[in-house]
């Protein structure tokens, strides 16, 4: 499938009651207004259907009809936006866009620097990247008889997926491929939270089995629930929205009735499994890992190779890789995050914020670890390195390197920790440090960012030891796979060490890229 999609947007508004219309986010003055639901810009109109076109998603009356109060007179830049989040979502990124202005009146010329400066904030792309033209239609026309004003553009959107680096493996990864995800419930996630709630204090534990959400999703439908504000909800991990997941969040309910928790269920999405106190919220990566059920379909390649990937991540572990779901479909988080950078780093809402930087930082340890995959040493100790124990975040400095602590990295008992950037006196060598900056030399602006935006430096295990791994061949051509990993691990991860893997759901939905 190609990498790039072509979407064209056309839209009219006519002239009534007013003092003003709105154009590209910007307001003008006129002798007359436009008519319309929203506020009428019928510029983003027409920009809005450019960009679902490229993507495949219909048009700006599915998302957004014109019979929803909802949508009285709201300001279509907060459309613009929605659309760009779906475009964003689906493993896309803006390349480029023009569009024109058709009108006799008013005059645009003075306003159309405004209108792309707006546009490209709303977009996420350089100004450079949004073209408006304004032009009439020589008195011809609804537009030269000054009746309204129309609109079309068009936009090329580019896919994500093919602007995220590669990344080394250790291989041989098998000839072989699978699809996964079909339906959500060949990927089964129990999050393991170590610990029993102590049964009392003002913090309600739900225990829930979610499909087809993510769990922000799940936080707001409990927030709706409970009348509290979704910062009283705790959760440990972020879980999938495409897999069947069971984990733990966290209510604040004190000096609150609890409301009926079945109120939650929803058949075939929210199963309310459990329900107790306890005296603590429940904070992010507190939980002891998770467990994985997997189940690969339409199995095809070779099997003896197969057999031997499936051993060596038995035995070996993998480089433990930050996934795609760090960085967005595609990358689309990731490269929304470096905009939002290079624009200045405007303010955003704290979650938002906190999933930038944790994109940047996630893909500087990637290229990290990549450069100890390729030299071989991602497994065992270099001399400088922070060793990490095996089942612990109990850490130490590698100052003297002896064949009993490479023993027991061999072993897995310590693995070498790569920094995940932030400020701070790093425990490492100086000559390691500069061997990583050097690595990190064309991301030396994405460094210097994290330090100033409070980042605190630590330390991730470059080597990931999945626990209880274990296989099973099915008739179906399927297989199964199952193993237990830490928190902030993933198992694409693993998956990526064993075969070439596509997403069963992308397929089906003919978006694959």
């Amino acid at each position: 499938m190609s990498s790039l999609r072509i979407g064209h947007g056309y839209d009219v508004h006519r002239f009534g009651p007013g003092s003003a219309v709105v154009l590209g986010g910007v307001s003008i003055a006129h002798t007359q207004g436009l008519v319309a639901h929203s506020d009428g810009d019928v510029l983003i109109h027409a920009l809005c259907d450019a960009l679902l076109g490229a993507i495949g998603a219909g048009d700006i009356g599915r998302h957004f009809p014109d019979s929803d109060p909802a949508f009285a007179a709201i300001d279509s830049r907060v459309l613009l936006r929605r659309v760009v989040e779906q475009v964003h979502s689906r493993g896309w990124q803006l390349a480029n866009l023009d569009a024109t202005l058709i009108a006799e009146a008013p005059r645009m010329a003075a306003h159309i620097g405004a209108m792309q400066s707006r546009l490209a904030e709303d977009l996420q792309v350089e100004v450079g990247q949004v073209n408006v033209k304004a032009t009439t239609t020589e008195k011809l026309g609804f537009t030269g008889r000054g009746e309204g004003i129309a609109a079309c553009g068009g936009a090329l959107a580019g896919c994500c997926r093919r602007m995220m680096p590669e990344l080394s493996r250790v291989g041989p990864v098998a000839q072989a491929r699978a699809l996964i995800r079909c339906n959500p419930e060949d990927f089964l996630v129990d999050e393991q939270l170590g610990f029993a709630p102590d049964g009392q204090g003002e913090h309600v534990f739900l225990h829930i089995e979610k499909r087809g959400l993510t769990t922000p999703d799940l936080v707001e439908r409990v927030s709706s629930l409970a009348g509290i504000h979704p910062r009283d909800i705790g959760y440990s991990g972020l879980k999938d929205r495409h897999a069947v997941t069971r984990q733990w969040i966290s209510v604040r309910m004190a000096g609150k009735a609890e409301p009926d928790w079945q109120r939650l269920q929803v058949p075939g999405e929210v199963v309310v499994l459990d329900c107790c106190r306890h005296s603590r919220k429940l904070k992010r990566g507190v939980h002891r890992g998770n467990a994985f059920t997997l189940q690969l379909r339409e199995l095809q390649g070779d099997e003896a190779g197969l057999l031997n990937a499936l051993e060596r991540i038995r035995d070996r572990g993998v480089p433990n890789y930050f996934g795609e779901q760090r960085f967005g479909r595609g990358g689309a988080t990731l490269l929304q995050a470096r905009a939002w950078m290079q624009r200045g780093a405007r303010k955003l809402s704290h979650s938002k914020r906190g999933l930038f930087l944790s994109a940047l930082r996630s893909e500087l340890f990637n290229r990290l670890l990549a450069e100890r995959v390729q030299a071989g040493t991602w497994a065992c100790l270099r001399e400088g390195d922070v060793c990490l124990l095996q089942g612990s975040r109990s850490l130490f400095p590698c100052t003297e390197l002896d064949d009993a602590l490479q023993q027991r990295a061999l072993d897995g008992d310590v693995h070498p920790g790569l920094p995940l950037w932030g400020s701070g006196a790093s425990l490492q060598s100086p000559a390691l440090v500069a061997v990583q900056k050097a690595v990190l030399s064309s991301e030396a602006a994405v460094c210097e960012f994290l330090e100033r935006a409070g980042l605190t430096l630590s330390y991730r295990a470059a080597r990931l030891l999945p626990d209880d791994f274990s296989w099973r061949f099915c008739d179906d051509e399927s297989l199964i796979l199952t193993f237990n990993l830490p928190p902030g691990s993933y198992a694409t991860a693993v998956l990526a060490e064993l075969l070439d893997y596509r997403e069963g759901y992308r397929e089906r939905e003919g978006r694959s890229e």
